[in-house]
């Protein structure tokens, strides 16, 4: 299980990467909440691709992590299960939708609302969310697992991802983006693939490893294909899936796991995710009219933005502020930690 784990916390930290470098190359599509002076065909493309495949290769992993728990015999509690995530993840998404986004794009006039409109329409109805769509998301399907867990657990698999890949394939047809209905119903197929995926983590990723070069060309050129070729982004959402598994199962994860940089990228990856896109708004909003090399300027707005990411989270870490970066109480770490020490 510590494999399984470390390959988890791998796959955390290439999601996180992936999703920084699909914001940087949406500034330079044609769908850019803040154009840009220049355009580049290369980034549009990019993020195209990642824009389809990165947030499935995130869900799935939560749902192999929430799977893995399961395994690990938590989460029996139901009531502590949904008290313990509403903590770690919609006091995040309160901190950062009220101080953060919504300062931002009012303040930007990427929306049309005012302040109190924003906290009442984007905010608490969680119909304007920007790229906190996913905590709302992902909570929603915890509190689906809770309500459905022996059915996951009892029901052929044959059978929910059949029902999942009908729900997922309708979803578009929810004209409603309140509470991000819409994309929990798209996303809730690749949970459940993700759980599969830990299920039958021994015979999934022994196949994997064994032709881990082979399937990271297929999962690529799936990506590639869905790039230039399609609009079905089904085949994105997997090549990913496949490729992140691919390239998870060649690096040395044992080895990897005891760098201090790594660990560090590790810890912080969620931070991450929350502090980076309201910099990068800032920033590019600030550029918007200036005539600059989309590759340079992409690279180091990426690379600025992820360290800047990184200190903050350090820093609230410092200030004892993790809770909202989604981290678990002190007093609770602690006597789980103690826990983990008996016989």
């Amino acid at each position: 299980m510590k494999e399984r784990s470390e390959k988890y916390d791998l796959l955390k930290i290439i999601a996180e990467v992936l999703v920084v470098i699909g914001h940087v190359t949406a500034m330079y599509s044609a769908t850019s909440a803040i154009p840009q002076a220049v355009s580049s065909t290369l980034l549009s493309s990019t993020y195209k691709a990642v824009g389809a495949g990165v947030m499935p290769l995130f869900m799935c992993l939560s749902g192999a992590v929430y799977n893995y728990c399961i395994g690990a015999g938590k989460y029996n509690n139901r009531l502590r299960f949904l008290g313990g995530k509403f903590l770690r993840l919609m006091l995040p998404y309160y901190f950062f939708s009220i101080c953060t986004v919504a300062p931002v794009v009012v303040g930007l006039n990427i929306v049309y609302y005012d302040f109190p409109q924003f906290l009442l329409r984007g905010t608490l109805m969680a119909g304007y969310t920007r790229h906190l769509w996913y905590i709302i998301s992902l909570f929603s399907i915890f509190i689906l697992c809770a309500v459905f867990r022996n059915t996951l657990q009892k029901c052929p698999p044959v059978i929910l991802l059949a029902v999942f890949s009908v729900i997922s394939f309708y979803s578009a047809r929810l004209n409603t983006s309140v509470f991000q209905v819409h994309q929990t119903t798209y996303y809730l197929l690749y949970f459940y693939v993700g759980m599969l995926v830990d299920r039958y983590w021994d015979g999934f990723f022994g196949i994997i490893r064994r032709g881990r070069h082979v399937f990271f060309a297929a999962g690529i050129a799936a990506v590639v294909y869905y790039t230039l070729y399609s609009e079905i982004k089904y085949i994105a959402a997997f090549g990913f899936i496949l490729a992140g598994f691919s390239l998870a199962a060649m690096v040395n994860t044992e080895k990897a796991s005891g760098n201090r940089l790594y660990e560090m990228l590790r810890r912080d990856s969620f931070g991450v995710y929350l502090f980076h896109p309201m910099m990068l708004y800032l920033l590019y909003y600030r550029l918007r009219g200036e005539v600059l090399n989309p590759y340079i300027w992409g690279v180091l707005s990426m690379t600025g933005v992820y360290i800047a990411s990184v200190a903050l989270s350090e820093l609230f870490r410092c200030l004892g502020l993790g809770l909202l970066l989604g981290e678990k109480p002190e007093k609770v770490r602690s006597r789980e930690e103690s826990s983990e020490k008996l016989p």
